[in-house]
């Protein structure tokens, strides 16, 4: 699982630098959230991992990952 943890801290990571801000993927998810509010927001991108088969109750990250991109 620590590769699947690399991976979707590298994606995040990007998201978050704006490197992914072209890729379409990402142009469908702002047309999601655009005109929500931050709750909503949250629920929308969570039946998306959820449609995309992520198990969102599983521990992904570590506090070192979470650190590393800037959250706590």
């Amino acid at each position: 699982m620590s590769g699947m943890n690399g991976l979707l801290s590298q994606i995040l990571s990007n998201v978050m630098m704006g490197k992914l801000q072209n890729h379409p993927l990402m142009g469908t998810v702002n047309q999601m959230l655009a005109g929500k509010n931050p709750q909503e927001q949250i629920q929308t991108l969570i039946n998306l991992a959820k449609s995309k088969g992520m198990d969102v109750n599983a521990k992904m990250f570590s506090e070192e990952d979470l650190k590393s991109l800037g959250l706590k």
